[in-house]
């Protein structure tokens, strides 16, 4: 009777040290798994991370060309009359918008300029969305 009980504390230690180590491993795998899956997702966060800088750098770029273009038109805007006289106005047929007054001429300029500014906005929303896909 006690080799029985020899035998089957051996048998239970052999178990309990197999589930161990089996419990050990597994923990062991699964933490090497998590590590890669945190691995990748770092990864993939840095690159979606420079894709964007690279949106964002691009739209400065296009917006301060944007307004450099405005502030010449502007520039070049300043030496027109403020207003054409009456008798002007009344003769003005087929309008280029040379003869636009400085003010009108301003404020078209300066809303050409704001519709560029969205359609840069509206391209690097684009690009955004299209680099969150791939």
């Amino acid at each position: 009777m006690t080799r029985y009980l020899i035998i089957g504390g051996i048998a239970i230690a052999l178990a309990g040290g197999l589930w161990l180590h089996g419990n050990y491993h597994g923990r062991s795998v699964m933490k090497l798994k998590i590590e890669q899956a945190n691995n990748r997702a770092l990864e993939k966060r840095q690159e979606l991370q420079e894709k964007t800088d690279a949106i964002i750098q691009d739209q400065a770029d296009k917006l301060a060309d944007i307004a450099s273009e405005r502030d010449a038109a502007l520039e070049r805007l300043r030496s027109r009359p403020d207003r054409m006289p009456e008798t002007a106005q009344a003769e003005c047929q087929g309008a280029t918008g040379a003869e636009l007054s400085r003010t009108d001429a301003e404020f078209l300029t300066g809303l050409a300029a704001r519709a560029d500014e969205l359609r840069q906005a509206l391209t690097a929303c684009y690009r955004y969305a299209d680099s969150l896909q791939e």
